[in-house]
């Protein structure tokens, strides 16, 4: 069955989080499709890519090739991004890196609406036009007409 999922990725030790969204889904003409989306909070940095493949299942292999596989293909994807990113970070002395292994954590669409809100992932939107699964165009839609949570000093 078709999907998409979403997942909490750790950027800095203290600070917000960045966002992981994949899908796998099947083109019209059957052949497995997945995408990975990592979006950096605070900066105008998204590493978007397609997986897919020119074959509809893999011949005489031990695994087949499901949306599942497809979804943790796409994830691991965004968890290289990541991890190059962070060693990028850490070589030019930018914001310190989580201590150990950045921590992703699954999530749900909620995180979408809070890092919306709180305007920090303010390239949801290419996210919207990047993407080739509806349903989460669709899922996403409604969240890019919410207005920015404004914050006062009390």
């Amino acid at each position: 069955m078709p999907q998409f999922k979403i997942y909490a990725a750790e950027v800095t030790e203290f600070g917000p989080v960045g966002v992981i969204i994949v899908t796998a889904f099947n083109n019209p003409g059957g052949y497995p499709l997945a995408e990975s989306f990592l979006l950096i909070p605070d900066e105008k940095t998204v590493f978007s890519q397609m997986l897919q493949f020119d074959v509809k299942s893999f011949k005489d292999s031990p695994v087949e090739l499901t949306e599942e596989f497809m979804l943790g293909e796409a994830l691991q994807r965004a968890k290289i991004n990541l991890g190059l990113y962070l060693q990028d970070r850490r070589q030019a002395g930018a914001h310190p890196p989580p201590p150990n292994s950045p921590n992703v954590l699954p999530d749900t669409v909620d995180l979408l609406v809070r890092v919306w809100i709180r305007g920090t992932c303010p390239h949801l939107n290419e996210v919207f036009k990047k993407t080739e699964y509806e349903p989460l165009r669709d899922a996403i839609r409604p969240i890019l007409n919410l207005p920015i949570i404004k914050i006062k000093k009390l």
